[in-house]
């Protein structure tokens, strides 16, 4: 935790020095560039391995070795107790 509490003050000068404020009217001179505009299909996903399970979370890879979450007692009950070699960040056999 300290270290995000010395990264918050880099964190408030880059978003002051930044060319927006808090506020609906400094984006008014925003200009959304020409390739956005242009744009005629546009597709956003985000897959990541923890939606193999897709149950709770993106945290489920750490969640699965907790005993008092959630997420042990779906893995548990889904594909039985988690074992190291199990993590879902490793390639299948």
């Amino acid at each position: 935790m300290k270290s995000i509490a010395n990264a918050l003050p880099l964190v408030e000068r880059g978003i002051a020095a930044g060319p927006f404020a808090p506020t609906w009217e400094s984006l008014l001179n925003y200009r959304v560039p020409d390739w956005f505009q242009d744009v005629k299909f546009s597709l956003f996903i985000h897959w990541g391995v923890y939606s193999v399970p897709a149950f709770a979370s993106e945290w489920y890879p750490r969640h699965m070795y907790t005993q008092e979450h959630k997420v042990f007692d779906h893995h548990v009950k889904t594909y039985g107790p988690a074992q190291p070699k199990d993590s879902p960040m490793d390639p299948p056999p």
